[in-house]
């Protein structure tokens, strides 16, 4: 499934249509918002655009590294038991303009099939790679084109990811996750995780 993904200080598509707060989805709007000093062009949200946002993730395709109520094996979360885990990430755009991507690493990315939402995912083939598709069936190798990228959720059963839609442009990756920064009492640095085993052959190291 697709993730609901919003960035604290940069306006979103749906934000632009007037569907939301430009703070948040259901957080309504940020303080910046409110005490007025939010403008679009104007220097925060241009560093933004440029260097990284707190951006807040909602959706399961990413557990249990993300939004899962249990961290390290205990269970972290404060709200509801019911209530849907949500959590707050650093988006580093800085490598995501320099296309400064790594296999392994979680990025957010534009989707290539639904104009205007972002998903968050694990990099698991570069250019040059062949990679290992288990749910294709047997030793299924997919080649990952020059300027693409081979894209997948860690939980399986609900995301909607490469798998379906193929290779992505590297062009459409906006930036790497690699830290938690709320709720604090969940803050944390997100583990490096190796894909190898999924990559058959490689040009890269």
């Amino acid at each position: 499934s697709s993730e609901q993904i919003t960035s604290l200080l940069s306006p979103t598509p749906c934000q632009r249509r007037g569907r939301v707060g430009r703070g948040g989805c259901s957080l309504g709007r940020s303080g910046l918002a409110r005490r007025g000093r939010w403008r679009p062009g104007s220097p925060c949200v241009m560093l933004g655009d440029r260097v990284g946002t707190v951006t807040r993730i909602d959706g399961r395709s990413m557990q249990p590294t993300l939004n899962d109520a249990f961290v390290d094996g205990r269970r972290l979360w404060k709200g509801d038991e019911h209530e849907p885990v949500v959590e707050w990430v650093w988006n580093n755009r800085w490598d995501g303009r320099r296309m400064a991507v790594r296999r392994g690493d979680v990025v957010i990315l534009r989707s290539p099939v639904a104009p205007g939402e972002q998903l968050v995912k694990r990099v698991i083939g570069l250019p040059g790679d062949w990679v290992k598709v288990p749910k294709m069936g047997g030793d299924a190798v997919v080649h990952v084109p020059p300027g693409q990228c081979w894209v997948e959720g860690d939980n399986q059963s609900a995301s909607l990811d490469s798998n379906k839609f193929g290779v992505v442009p590297l062009a459409l990756v906006q930036g790497t996750v690699r830290s938690v920064v709320w709720p604090l009492y969940r803050a944390r640095k997100l583990p490096e995780r190796s894909v190898m085993e999924r990559v058959t052959h490689s040009h890269h190291s």
